[in-house]
């Protein structure tokens, strides 16, 4: 199965703007277009002067020069307003919001729309006022505020609804919108042509959510609402929904990865469905193409067909299958089709893009990112892609776009990068960054060079402080744009591994091989060490923003909690942070006293293991742990594996500080692992101490964050006797995937009922998605308890709980929901999952758990790596409970219930199993520790 189903890969095209050129939606020319009439009309008998100026505006805009039609517009806006021409001023206004766009300053375009808006309605026209709004909910969508966007169109953002749901929202002319909406006043006005630009922005913006079905259903209204003969508008509507199905066509490939990865059962069926939204994506492009070339629009033809090579390249591991069969004849030469067309193309920023993308096409289907990786084979020859790129380059330069000639200066840099013709590619190089430096308006392609250009100075020879300074420019500018590209299309967001994390680990190993050729390693101010640990608390956040596709994560951040945290518990605590690099890792140790220590992690004999080797070690030892359970003989060779990886593990990672003496020196008695990769998946508590013959949770007790700056600073003061408990222990069948019951749920929740004084509960067919939204009557519960399955899987929507009528709620779900248990003043201070599983072997699919209590928006998390369906749990969680109420802080409740299960002090022979670490150890305690 794994020959046929390769581990899937993607590519994105060169700025992940092309693929929606033609999609900066439907009005985006009319008010270039049809206010030249207007202009005509209405000024002509004011200001001849003043017409010629706009009309020499549209001149420029039309033929690309965008800065010079700016200038035109300007200046004629200036006369309007001493004139006190209100319309005329909103028409200009609507001008220069669409050049400013296209020259990539969004903000600026931002403000002359809300301009414009505000203009037409002191003039009374609500239908350009309308429109207006479509426009504004566009620029706000580009910029990545796409909840803004929705607002702005129709209201408050819907709630996504799944696929084998039966009741799917339809979407009709009678869709609660509010009245001052953008789709509303066009309803009202019987603007269709207004309606159906709001229905598709309304669609794009849920698409770039990752909410397709509600996409697809906007987007399919609009089809239904277009005019018959309005071929333009028809053309994007399908190109916008070929848009939506390649995004679903991605999500389900990552399903069938996770899958595949998990062995979970349907792994055929979702290849299938993934197949079907690829075909999906490919008959909407291809119609889309279709009336471009009915209407002879180049630039639509070039952006579908950009798109078909997208799907194309994509969909290619999945044609592989013997299900798919329907793919494998009389393919079209999209390529072909594209090069034949480029030299028809006018010269514009688009012309530029798929020029780049063009010559980027890669035979290699291990390339994703092809500005940042080398194919070993192209689609074309070298001499080929050269003559593009030129051309590409010469075409950004006649029409002064400084984001295009950026892009391809930096590509063909990239390409002589991949020749190992280094002078060449550092000289093109050089004059991107200068190009995108040019007003600051190509950001998003200035990091690209900027690291582009630290590579070529590492492999040239260059100084080491050169190339460290060159890799700290291009960390500190992704810095400023980060949560603007990890949050935006979900398309980049998938390829976050290969476009941005390896310039944070690059820099980080820099940084940590010179603070380890420091004099004193071990110090209270190590510079190095101090920008290492800065940049890789950067990468952690970074993956958070990226895995939940959010930026409301970065509003946790407090630096000054990092100390308070460590001098907690009588500054008894130390922090652990592991770090994977290129092709090994370290640890870093911080202690109270603000000392901190690195050790790379290596073998007995002091050869650094590589990143490849310790990534084995750990996926072997996650699941020999969990395989623990089928052992019934403690000394069996199987379980003498399971200790022999716990003792080496312990003895990378904990043992070489614990010789230096500098966790016995300090007394501490609780350790905090903030961790990176793989070594997320696996607990800490299970490590073996062979000289003591302990495990580590025998020895400290042990709590897991994301990041010390996400955590929050303080003990929650409240008493915890009043909890809210939500359970489901029923069988369910989810996404095809079918859940077990959960046998030991009720004596769980028997035992918890008998612990909290004040409980209020929802339980079996209650837990669902409506119930759990009613907001309670009281709000006060420190600590929610949630008994049911919890999967966290490779993308958010593989990470979601199993409540009742066989939905689910997912962690979005989640804290909405928990918001309202929260009294608005202490929030909620605990939240416990107690039946979790983690898709086995992804490091992606373990950040969904280590931010689960960031994004739940609670202080700490009692999860579960993976599901124990036994007696152990209800008995852990009791004396959890039981811990936390006598005072014990969480991470010290959790050790001593933990021990209770390896020691069994009352000698219960019945739980005398427990003492395996498949029953225990799951647990891990996640964020605020105190």
């Amino acid at each position: 199965m794994s020959k046929q189903y390769p581990t899937k890969k993607r590519r994105i095209l060169t700025a992940f703007f092309i693929v929606s050129f033609i999609l900066t939606f439907f009005l985006s020319h009319v008010f270039i277009t049809t206010n030249k009439i207007a202009f005509a009309t209405i000024v002509k008998t004011q200001n001849q002067d003043t017409n010629q100026l706009v009309e020499k505006g549209i001149e420029y805009y039309n033929n690309g020069k965008f800065r010079e039609a700016v200038q035109e517009w300007e200046t004629a806006l200036n006369i309007y307003q001493k004139n006190k021409q209100l319309p005329e001023q909103a028409i200009v206004r609507g001008n220069l919001a669409n050049a400013f766009e296209k020259l990539g300053d969004l903000e600026e375009s931002i403000k002359h729309w809300n301009a414009a808006v505000n203009l037409y309605q002191q003039v009374e026209n609500p239908r350009e006022t309308g429109r207006a709004l479509t426009q504004l909910a566009q620029a706000y969508s580009n910029s990545g505020q796409y909840k803004k966007a929705i607002a702005i169109l129709c209201g408050e953002e819907e709630t996504e609804i799944d696929d084998n749901q039966i009741n799917i929202k339809k979407i009709t002319h009678q869709s609660n919108c509010l009245d001052k909406s953008a789709l509303e006043i066009s309803r009202t006005q019987k603007d269709i042509k207004g309606e159906v630009a709001a229905l598709g922005s309304l669609g794009e913006a849920y698409r770039l959510l990752g909410k397709y079905n509600l996409a697809t259903q906007y987007l399919g209204y609009a089809q239904q609402t277009i005019d018959v003969d309005d071929f333009s508008l028809k053309s994007k509507i399908s190109n916008s929904l070929g848009n939506v199905y390649l995004g679903k066509a991605q999500l389900w490939s990552f399903y069938a990865d996770s899958a595949k990865e998990s062995e979970l059962p349907k792994f055929d069926e979702i290849v299938l469905d993934a197949q079907k939204y690829y075909q999906n994506a490919r008959n909407n492009f291809q119609n889309s193409y279709q009336i471009s070339v009915k209407q002879n629009n180049k630039t639509a033809q070039m952006g579908a067909l950009i798109n078909l090579i997208q799907v194309d390249v994509r969909s290619q591991q999945l044609n592989s299958s013997p299900n798919n069969k329907s793919q494998s004849g009389n393919k079209i030469d999209h390529k072909k089709q594209a090069l034949a067309l480029l030299d028809e193309l006018p010269d514009s920023p688009q012309k530029v893009f798929a020029t780049v993308d063009l010559a980027n096409l890669s035979a290699d289907e291990n390339i994703t990112s092809p500005l940042t990786q080398c194919p070993t084979k192209r689609q074309l020859s070298d001499g080929e892609v050269i003559a593009l790129l030129n051309k590409a380059i010469k075409t950004g330069n006649k029409i002064q776009d400084s984001r295009s000639e950026s892009f391809a200066l930096g590509a063909a840099g990239h390409f002589y990068e991949c020749q190992k013709d280094y002078n060449q590619a550092l000289e093109l190089t050089r004059k991107a960054l200068l190009v995108a430096e040019y007003k600051l308006q190509a950001k998003d392609s200035l990091y690209l060079w900027e690291w582009q250009q630290a590579r070529l100075l590492e492999k040239t020879g260059n100084q080491s402080e050169t190339i460290s300074a060159a890799y700290e420019r291009a960390f500190q500018t992704l810095e400023i744009i980060r949560s603007d590209i990890i949050t935006a299309d979900r398309d980049l967001q998938l390829d976050f591994r290969d476009v941005i994390q390896p310039l944070y680990r690059k820099l980080a190993s820099l940084k940590l091989e010179k603070a380890t050729t420091e004099t004193n390693l071990s110090q209270k101010s190590n510079k190095e060490l101090d920008t290492a640990r800065e940049i890789i608390d950067s990468l952690r956040l970074a993956e958070l923003q990226n895995y939940f596709g959010n930026d409301c994560i970065a509003a946790l951040i407090t630096p000054q909690k990092v100390d308070e945290l460590l001098g907690g518990e009588q500054g008894k605590t130390a922090v652990f942070s592991s770090v994977f690099l290129e092709d090994k890792a370290a640890i870093i140790l911080s202690l109270p006293d603000k000392y901190q220590h690195i050790q790379w992690i290596e073998q007995t004999n002091n050869q650094q293991i590589t990143r490849k080797e310790l990534e084995s070690e750990i996926r072997s030892f996650f699941e020999e742990l969990k395989g623990q359970r089928k052992f019934r003989i403690e000394d069996s060779p199987e379980a003498q594996i399971v200790y022999s990886q716990a003792q080496k593990i312990y003895d990378w990672i904990i043992r070489p500080f614990e010789e230096k003496g500098y966790l016995n020196q300090d007394k501490i008695e609780t350790l905090v692992f903030v961790q990176d990769g793989l070594f997320r998946s696996i607990p800490m508590s299970a490590l073996i101490d062979k000289n003591q013959g302990k495990y580590l949770i025998e020895k400290y007790a042990i709590a897991t964050t994301p990041s010390l700056r996400l955590t929050a600073p303080k003990a929650d003061k409240r008493k915890p006797n009043r909890a809210m408990i939500f359970s489901f222990a029923q069988a369910a069948k989810i996404d095809g995937n079918e859940f077990k019951p959960l046998a030991f749920i009720p004596k769980e929740i028997e035992a918890l009922e008998k612990l909290f004084p004040d409980i209020k509960q929802l339980t079996k067919q209650d837990f669902t998605s409506s119930n759990s939204n009613q907001k309670p009557q009281k709000t006060d519960y420190p600590i929610i308890h949630i008994a049911t399955h919890a999967q966290f899987g490779i993308i958010p929507e593989d990470t979601f709980l199993v409540i009742g009528n066989n939905q689910k709620l997912t962690i979005s779900d989640l804290e909405k929901t928990l918001r309202k248990f929260d009294d608005d003043i202490n929030g909620i201070d605990l939240l416990t999952l107690s039946a979790c599983q983690t898709a086995a072997g992804d490091e992606r699919a373990t950040l969904g758990l280590a931010g689960i209590a960031l994004q739940a928006g609670v202080n700490s998390a009692l999860a579960s790596l993976w599901s124990v369906d036994d007696q152990s749990t209800s008995i852990l969680v009791k004396n959890f409970y039981e811990n936390l109420q006598a005072g014990k802080s969480k991470a010290q409740a959790l050790q001593q219930a933990q021990l209770a299960l390896i020691h069994n002090p009352n000698k219960i022979s019945e739980i005398e199993e427990y003492k395996k670490p498949y029953y225990w150890s799951p647990f891990i305690m996640i964020g605020n520790w105190l």
